[in-house]
């Protein structure tokens, strides 16, 4: 029995010694695990204290590149919106400037309208003035047909006493009537028509017409515009003297006239013309009665003020 027992002994003693053995191993083993886990987890420390670095300078670049992207923001921001101030301005002015020149293109047009429409209305009274006024010179004209066929006839029967008709002729010769016209348009209205527009510029020009003349304001000093139609007379433009065959009435042997304008001014700045006409001599059978009737005769006379 105490062999058995030793024997036991030493072989729990065996098993405990292997036991010993096996767990110092294994804690060495494990001693040796746990240094090199706790190496690799330093390792793996100081690896996450670099990548944490690393982020955080990430992290304040990114504040940065944020900060610096917000400031732009705001700067773009406050830049856009200016700009859409000012063009809403620029396009508010824009909007006044095109409302503003519509009013004018309007207010323009309605006076054109209205200067058109008034145009209109006097170049109708002026036609129908002309057409009046033609008829009467035509009336005029058979008056002086039917005068020249008279004076023919008492010329054929004052054949006989030559000597009588020389004789008054040259008592005639002395008497002058003047006819003066002062009108606000300087017109000359003793035979007036309107007809067309020729500007005498030169020393000497034939512009036509006396017995159907309308004297118009000079375009300037050394020009006369005459407003006439070409039919019976002719008109000599030199120095500003005038000097006047009546060709109809020169024909049936009445009379010769001799014109005269010298220029003046009225207080509002428009030009005027005193207009002298001067009756040289006149032959035949023409008496004063025979002038002042042509002169102012209905049918001749367009506010003529006065025949001396």
């Amino acid at each position: 029995r105490s062999h058995k027992i030793e024997a036991l002994e030493r072989s729990h003693n065996n098993e405990i010694e292997a036991l010993k053995r096996n767990a110092t191993e294994e804690q060495e083993a494990h001693a040796e695990a746990a240094r090199e886990d706790a190496a690799r987890i330093d390792a793996l420390s100081r690896e996450l204290k670099s990548r944490n670095t690393e982020l955080d300078t990430l992290n304040n670049e990114v504040k940065i590149r944020n900060n610096e992207l917000e400031a732009l923001k705001r700067s773009s921001n406050n830049e856009l919106e200016a700009l859409e101030r000012s063009h809403n301005n620029k396009i508010e002015s824009l909007k006044s400037e095109i409302e503003a020149l519509k009013q004018d293109a309007t207010e323009e047009k309605e006076s054109y309208s209205n200067a058109m429409v008034q145009n209109k209305a006097c170049t109708d009274t002026l036609n129908n003035e002309i057409h009046t006024l033609n008829d009467k010179i035509d009336v005029l004209e058979n008056k002086i047909k039917a005068l020249e066929q008279n004076v023919a006839e008492k010329e054929k029967d004052c054949r006989t006493t030559d000597n009588i008709a020389q004789t008054k002729m040259d008592e005639c010769r002395q008497m002058k009537y003047s006819l003066h016209k002062l009108s606000s348009g300087g017109k000359l209205h003793a035979i007036a028509r309107v007809d067309m527009i020729a500007s005498a510029v030169p020393d000497s020009v034939d512009v036509g017409d006396l017995a159907r003349l309308t004297l118009c304001e000079a375009p300037h000093d050394d020009a006369i515009t005459l407003i006439r139609e070409t039919k019976v007379g002719r008109i000599r433009l030199k120095q500003n003297k005038f000097v006047t065959d009546l060709l109809s009435l020169q024909n049936s042997n009445m009379f010769r006239l001799q014109c005269k304008f010298q220029k003046r001014r009225r207080k509002n700045g428009k030009r005027e013309w005193d207009i002298g006409v001067t009756i040289e001599s006149y032959v035949g059978d023409t008496t004063k009665e025979d002038l002042d009737r042509l002169a102012t005769t209905e049918e001749t006379r367009m506010g003529l003020d006065r025949l001396e």
